[in-house]
């Protein structure tokens, strides 16, 4: 006779942080925790300013040794950004990422004052489909339109990698790049109250929204703050789409993206929403062998 006990790291519904409950309950995360907390074998490429490996919330989850950094030195995070879009992703403890469970790794292509080149995130997104992540997470943007760019999104969508942007922080109506191409899943920020975030760039090349205004999470030293931005909106669906894969790792690039797409909580105008708000139960169930 087995006795089953719980994961002490585990963070059950009724534990999330109070300053996270309002974004996780709006995507219906804990809701989709109960058929999958996300999988040590799902891998989430962190494209941003690196990550620190050693904060409580996330050591365990944090490959570096899988991790690159093309902006020189290591994959540690002298910035914040990349910890506090990683927090988001997958954290466990006292504060909650959209997964409980999942490998990060650091793909360093923003340096510690926040500044990338079109090459060096190329290179990244290549590396991070050449090590088999599931998802790539970029909550950066920047530059117009570049072919060498596309090509390197295209490529790891045909590997198997989804690739999650952030819409861009202009409040304007066209989604800046490295969003706006085809292969990449655009993500708007909404408020707490379901509107679209005044920051939040929008167009008919957004796929889908996610809180992105206040969102609490960790940034390096073992701290914690609050941050606004698309780049704090995209963790969410990446997260969303680690779930997917973790419940299903055979769920195809397109597959993974008409089930985010189908499942969107319907908020308001396409131009202004895309298909909506993502709902992390509903696409975790849509995804599920076992769903009928």
């Amino acid at each position: 006779m087995h006795t089953l006990e719980a994961a002490p790291e585990k963070t059950s519904p009724m534990s999330v942080h109070p300053n996270q409950q309002w974004n996780y309950n709006m995507i219906k995360a804990p809701e989709a925790w109960e058929v999958t907390p996300g999988s040590s074998s799902t891998k989430i490429a962190v494209l941003d300013t690196g990550i620190d490996s050693n904060h409580p919330n996330l050591k365990n989850l944090v490959n570096t040794s899988l991790g690159k950094s093309f902006v020189g030195g290591t994959t540690s995070d002298g910035n914040g950004h990349g910890t506090h879009v990683s927090g988001t992703i997958a954290s466990y403890g006292n504060v909650s990422g959209v997964m409980q469970e999942a490998t990060l790794i650091p793909v360093k292509v923003l340096s510690d004052s926040g500044s990338g080149s079109m090459y060096g995130i190329q290179q990244g997104i290549a590396y991070a489909a050449s090590v088999d992540a599931d998802v790539i997470n970029m909550s950066l943007g920047g530059g117009g339109y570049d072919q060498g760019m596309e090509e390197a999104i295209q490529a790891a969508n045909n590997q198997g990698t989804i690739v999650v942007a952030a819409s861009g922080n202009d409040g304007i109506g066209s989604v800046s790049y490295p969003a706006a191409y085809d292969g990449a899943i655009a993500v708007g920020s909404v408020t707490s109250s379901k509107t679209r975030s005044s920051f939040s760039n929008y167009g008919s090349a957004l796929d889908v929204m996610a809180p992105g205004s206040d969102i609490y999470s960790t940034v390096p030293n073992g701290g914690y703050a609050t941050m606004s931005g698309t780049s704090m909106a995209t963790p969410h669906v990446s997260g969303v789409m680690g779930l997917i894969r973790s419940a299903n790792p055979n769920v195809s690039v397109s597959q993974a993206r008409n089930i985010l797409n189908n499942t969107a909580q319907p908020a308001g105008p396409a131009l202004q929403y895309g298909h909506g708000i993502v709902d992390a139960q509903a696409a975790v169930q849509a995804a599920s062998p076992l769903s009928r």
